[in-house]
């Protein structure tokens, strides 16, 4: 009987009175807060050129020659092409001519004017004495008046002549169709003999382009992003982009604008990616993937 009571005593522990004191497990420790993946995302563009223009004439003319080829480096000013430019020569011949014969004529309209001076001042200290008529003097103030008024319109007959060497010059310089930035030429479209116009004009027979630069300092890549990531991209956001012909090479980039209108058959926005380090592989046209940094 006591065996038993003593046995139960010591397997309830504290239950029936004062026993062993258990100690508690260690709380587990909280988890760590984990760091900001990047999740960004890609979109697949096309490398385009912000700088580049068709050349075109001012004027409607024959090539005459043709200065460069595609593929070509040109300077800004340099000479692309020029038309058949002998009218607009004989034109500018013709207004310095002129200009020539205007000079001359004053030249004798000046001496005829001396000459008219000298009467008007003779006849007046005539008059001013009494020996010559009334009548005498004013034919000769009448005389010295109209030669002025020659001469003045000769002036500004040798006026509209200089400016009609200036306007023959500029039609001239019109001739000479030349660069108006630095660039590379693309694409070469008329060839010398062939009729070019400002616009499009004989049937389809004359050029209204002679070739295409760009600029391609100028380059940047176009991306279509989806409606549903547009909020995760933003102006200045980096980038990185990858070309479809290189694929084991990547570059930076940087957003430069996220273009405000929506394509509403494609639901998709136009961003624009600038290069920060563009290398002589990058071209128009060319496929590139870009990947944009986000957090998330």
């Amino acid at each position: 009987m006591l065996v038993g009571v003593a046995a139960l005593a010591f397997w309830t522990g504290g239950r029936l009175g004062a026993g062993p004191v258990v100690a508690a497990a260690p709380a587990a420790p909280a988890p760590a807060v984990a760091a900001p993946v990047d999740r960004g995302f890609s979109g697949s563009g096309h490398v385009v050129a912000r700088r580049a223009a068709t050349i075109a004439a001012q004027a409607t003319g024959m090539i005459q020659s043709i200065a460069v080829e595609e593929g070509q480096h040109v300077a800004r000013g340099a000479l692309i092409a020029r038309l058949d430019d002998r009218a607009m020569v004989a034109g500018l011949a013709r207004a310095q001519a002129a200009v020539v014969a205007g000079g001359a004529e004053l030249q004798g309209l000046a001496a005829r004017h001396r000459e008219r001076a000298l009467t008007e001042a003779r006849f007046s200290a005539l008059a001013a004495r009494g020996f010559a008529r009334g009548a005498d003097l004013d034919q000769a103030r009448a005389d010295l008046q109209a030669i002025t008024a020659d001469i003045r319109r000769a002036e500004a007959q040798r006026a509209g002549a200089a400016a009609d060497v200036r306007s023959a010059a500029v039609s001239l310089d019109r001739f000479s169709i030349r660069a108006p930035f630095a660039g590379v030429v693309t694409r070469l479209s008329a060839q010398p003999g062939e009729m070019i116009s400002p616009v499009s004009a004989g049937g389809g027979f004359t050029r209204t382009g002679i070739c295409t630069i760009v600029d391609m300092s100028s380059l940047e890549v176009e991306v279509d992003v989806a409606e549903a990531q547009i909020a995760r991209v933003a102006a200045g956001q980096r980038a990185r982009i990858t070309l479809q012909a290189y694929p084991d090479r990547h570059y930076a980039g940087r957003i430069i604008a996220v273009v405000p209108v929506a394509d509403r058959a494609r639901a998709s926005f136009r961003v624009r990616v600038g290069i920060d380090d563009p290398d002589a592989r990058i071209l128009p046209e060319m496929a590139a993937r870009v990947f944009f940094q986000t957090k998330g």
